[in-house]
């Protein structure tokens, strides 16, 4: 599967830096990079003056507006029998062991991990990941499955996992704040 994009072949996040500095010379920017869900701590706590914040999050102290929107995939081991599908329900693999982390507010894991489910059930739970590469690992070894936005495949370019979209599920908003 071919991720999608937004616009022009690049994510939003990196063509608005590039604009950014194209139209601000004088102004230093300095990427920083925060784990799961961590950008609005990093915001309200001023370790960064402005963020790309995955919802959902608390934003109740920065100004923010929606910038970008991709739908979602689920992460399968190559040898997984959805893996080849152009697209599944998030009820076909709600038996599955799921990556989920500790390091996020609750409400984002339940968001990112459809919980409740459309038929009322709960996500089988699987190993706990800190960030972003053990993740991808788990799912490599096929210890369990993920979801992510459609772009991850474009930053995390590897042989494994098979990115699958989620046809019943919200996309993802990206808000800048």
């Amino acid at each position: 599967m071919r991720p999608s994009a937004c616009g022009r072949g690049r994510p939003a996040p990196p063509r608005a830096r590039a604009e950014f500095a194209r139209r601000n010379p004088d102004v230093r920017v300095e990427p920083k990079r925060f784990d799961w869900g961590q950008e609005a701590t990093a915001l309200r706590d001023g370790r960064v003056d402005a963020a790309f914040v995955w919802l959902p999050a608390d934003l109740t102290d920065p100004h923010a507006q929606i910038v970008h929107t991709e739908s979602r995939v689920a992460g399968l081991h190559t040898t997984h029998p959805l893996a080849q599908h152009t697209g599944i329900s998030i009820l076909d693999v709600k038996d599955e062991p799921l990556l989920w982390t500790e390091q996020a507010a609750r409400e984002w894991v339940d968001w990112w991990a459809v919980n409740p489910r459309p038929d009322g059930s709960t996500p089988r739970w699987g190993p706990k990941n800190g960030n972003v590469e053990e993740m991808l690992e788990q799912v490599a070894e096929g210890t369990a499955i993920c979801f992510a936005p459609a772009g991850m495949a474009l930053y995390y370019a590897r042989p494994e996992p098979s990115w699958v979209p989620l046809t019943d599920v919200e996309p993802l908003n990206v808000a800048l704040a």
